[in-house]
């Protein structure tokens, strides 16, 4: 019997019930077979994360060890270029000597009036000051230019100031034992000589009363002519002398400073694991430790150590530093001139006095010096001469070849543990170059310097070829020295500002020093390092102390033979009654215009360099580098610092050495921000010599070469005021501390308030180069670049090895 199609119907609903239930569990199957992919997607997901962090982190660490690394390369950078600027200071110090002491005591020949002084301008209108022959007497009423019309250049006249000659037998020196000044020159006999004939005898007399008037008139003629004779030969041997004790300061003090750039430079060039910081620690090591430091902990310890990797830029063949008198391999040429036409006035006895300039160098004599020179010792003649021995010559120091490129690159790799890869590892690298950025070691001799050449480039024949177009030319041709007039470009100098032509030529300058070595009416002096100010001035005509005077500089000049340099520096002394000197000197090195332009200056050396490099660097790095010739005693602070060396027997320590560059201009403010003692006043009434000379800096901000941004959320407008606190801004060369802020400061130019450290304002802060807590900035700084920079051989001569970026 058939199925009836109820009985179906019921078949095929139970069958369709039965299949749903039979369907149960499917998703489960599908999310069982789904978690797998959804797992690798997931586990993918996280190690690409980790991945990116751990290569993020590898990056960043690189970074922060190729920053640290030029981090100490811009520090050695800094010492450099500060010591370098001491090379230059001391030159100044030379160059002010031979010009303005050497100079002021000047009269017209025959002349025993103030109307017949050389005339010397101060300011316009014209009022002459130069010494008469009376200390501290000024002559404000001789008027008339500043040169004699016979000896010309360009169809202008020349002068002493010119053509300068060294002389200091006059009173104006104390120690100088006659009243009359032997330096005496005219215009007639300026490139010839002068001759002051012996007073004739008078013939036989007697008196009806007995007794010989004629024999009486000769003894008296005798007697004249005899201190005449006795002055004349005074004159040559004392100048010569004081002149060998000026260069054996020179000599000295450069010395000591190329052989400190010597080793400096010679550390920068080291291999990556030799060089050394300030403080003498491997800058490898740090590097090192800075990377591991900042990695996380994955990276550290997939850390694979043989290829982490450094490179010093500077110690490329090409570019390393020898002793800086070699070929084009070099990042740092010396400076030398070859030869200096000096001048020393000299007078010989005879049957007349022949007054007459001579060159200090004279091949005709067997010495090669001229005859002032006969009466000096053996060994001190050699000072002189040892100054044409190529590496022995004068130098202003040294310039960088912009071709050669400092810069540190670091490279690293890690196999960071990644969770869901138990069984493989994925090898990160990273690389980073940085490099020192924004300082000036100093300015290049010439004014371009070609890609392989061995120094900048300059013609003889033109001085606007050169930075400083004041400085003597580099080299002379042929054995003879030049001409009177030529001489001028042979003669020591330095600019004043940027673009001077003149420089210490200049007659305010010139005129404004002799006015205060004449009238000794500077104002006190700031004696930091010393027990207690000490008064300059001297009122009215009445001049305290005995400055300048010969035996200022004593001891120079036998350090200089024995090779026992100076416990202190080439200054002259700081005894009180004869501090007026050293202050003078110290006000003519402290920085003008032209310096800070072309210089890094650290305003406080000392505590920002000096004591890393005394207290731990500079021993390692003279053991480092085997640069004999220099001990660690003989490391020099600035120039204005006593006691020079810790073991001297009076006891000096290395905290007598705290005066720095911010210190010298404290003492040019003190001493030059005074009114000269003239008659009606040499120029406009209360002028005073720092106005007249106003391209010597005031402000230890004025060393800054940096400044920040206008306001935080505008990083490209920099200001042009003064430090705005409610805006938050801050303008070029400013700092927002009361010590260092340049609107405090110009109110206070000789308050020591304004010349501060921040260690001194508050204990708990640190030094900081250019004395800012907040604001611009001092010599170099750091920045990473693309390798790409370093890559290219037709740009530098010391690109980086291809094979470094290869792992």
């Amino acid at each position: 019997m058939g199925m009836t199609e109820n009985t179906r119907t019921n078949t095929l609903l139970s069958r369709f019930a039965l299949t749903r239930k039979n369907q149960k569990g499917q998703v489960a199957i599908f999310v069982a077979l789904i978690f797998q992919i959804l797992f690798v997607f997931f586990a993918i997901l996280i190690n690409v994360g980790l991945l990116v962090h751990h290569k993020i982190n590898l990056q960043h660490s690189t970074d922060l060890a190729a920053y640290y690394g030029a981090m100490k390369q811009a520090e050695n950078m800094n010492v450099l270029a500060h010591v370098n600027y001491q090379i230059r200071q001391v030159w100044k110090l030379m160059t002010w000597r031979y010009r303005i002491l050497g100079t002021f005591g000047f009269r017209k020949g025959d002349s025993t009036t103030s109307s017949q002084l050389y005339p010397f301008e101060f300011m316009d209108p014209p009022k002459a000051f130069f010494y008469n022959g009376s200390k501290g007497v000024a002559d404000p009423q001789h008027l008339g230019g500043m040169g004699c019309m016979n000896v010309q250049m360009g169809g202008m006249p020349l002068g002493i100031q010119d053509i300068p000659f060294f002389c200091i037998g006059h009173d104006g020196f104390s120690g100088w034992p006659q009243n009359e000044s032997m330096c005496q020159l005219n215009c007639d006999g300026f490139d010839s000589a002068r001759t002051i004939g012996a007073i004739p005898n008078a013939g036989s007399a007697s008196t009806p009363f007995g007794g010989d008037v004629a024999g009486a008139v000769n003894a008296a003629i005798d007697k004249v002519n005899l201190a005449n004779a006795n002055r004349c030969s005074l004159l040559g041997p004392t100048g010569a002398t004081v002149f060998t004790r000026f260069l054996a300061g020179y000599i000295n003090e450069t010395y000591l400073r190329t052989k400190t750039i010597e080793a400096l430079a010679r550390n920068l060039s080291l291999d990556p694991d030799k060089i050394l910081d300030i403080e003498g620690n491997t800058i490898l090591k740090g590097a090192e430790n800075t990377l591991k430091n900042n990695l996380t902990e994955a990276n550290l310890t997939g850390f694979i150590a043989a290829n982490f990797k450094t490179e010093n830029g500077l110690a490329n063949p090409d570019c390393a530093f020898k002793d800086g008198l070699q070929g084009s391999g070099e990042f740092l040429k010396k400076i030398e001139i070859q030869f200096i036409n000096y001048y020393i006035h000299n007078c010989r006895p005879g049957a007349g006095i022949l007054f007459k300039p001579e060159p200090v160098y004279d091949p005709t004599n067997p010495t090669g010096l001229g005859s002032a020179f006969n009466g000096i010792s053996v060994q001190e003649r050699g000072i002189i001469q040892s100054l044409l021995v190529p590496g022995q010559q004068h130098t202003v120091g040294y310039e960088k070849n912009p071709n050669c490129v400092e810069y540190y690159a670091v490279k690293a790799s890690s196999e960071p543990q990644i969770p869901f890869l138990p069984l493989t590892k994925i090898k990160l690298n990273a690389f980073a170059v940085a490099k020192p950025f924004g300082g000036s070691i100093g300015p290049w001799y010439g004014k371009t310097w070609p890609k392989g050449n061995s120094q900048s480039t300059y013609d003889d024949a033109n001085q606007n070829s050169k930075t400083d177009q004041t400085l003597p030319i580099r080299v002379i041709t042929g054995a003879a020295a030049p001409p009177l007039v030529q001489s001028i470009f042979t003669q020591p100098n330095f600019s004043l500002f940027v673009g001077d032509v003149l420089g210490t030529r200049d007659k305010d300058y010139v005129a404004a020093y002799h006015s205060a070595l004449n009238m000794r009416d500077v104002l006190n002096y700031p004696a930091k390092s010393y027990a207690a100010n000490i008064n300059l001035t001297g009122k009215s005509g009445n001049p305290v102390g005995g400055w300048p005077n010969f035996t200022n500089w004593d001891s120079l000049e036998a350090a200089a033979t024995i090779g026992d340099f100076r416990d202190y520096d080439a200054l002259a002394t700081s005894a009180a009654g004869e501090a007026g000197t050293r202050a003078l000197e110290i006000s003519a090195i402290a920085p003008n215009q032209f310096d800070i332009t072309h210089y890094s200056i650290d305003p406080d050396f000392y505590h920002n360099y000096y004591k890393k490099l005394y207290n731990s660097g500079f021993a390692k790095i003279l053991l480092a580098t085997n640069v004999n010739g220099i001990t660690l005693n003989q490391l020099r602070a600035d120039l204005g610092a006593v006691g020079m060396r810790a073991d001297q027997p009076d006891g000096s320590s290395l905290t007598q050495r705290t005066f720095s560059v911010k210190d010298q201009i404290l003492v040019k403010n003190t001493v030059l921000n005074s009114t000269p003692i003239v008659t009606n006043g040499p120029g406009a009434p209360g002028t005073t010599y720092t106005k007249v000379m106003n391209f010597l800096i005031s402000l230890q901000s004025s060393l800054l070469t940096g400044w920040t941004f206008f306001s935080f959320s505008n990083y490209t407008t920099f200001p042009g005021g003064l430090v705005d606190d409610a805006a938050n801004t801050m303008s070029f060369g400013q700092c927002k501390d009361k010590w260092n802020n340049s609107a405090a400061g110009i109110g206070a130019l000789t308050s020591d308030q304004s010349f501060r450290s921040p260690m001194e304002e508050d204990s708990a802060l640190p030094p900081i180069p250019g004395n800012c807590i907040t604001g611009g900035r001092t010599g170099y700084s750091v920045k990473l670049i693309s390798p790409n920079l370093v890559r290219n051989p037709g740009r530098l001569n010391n690109p980086i090895n291809p094979s470094f970026f290869s792992f």
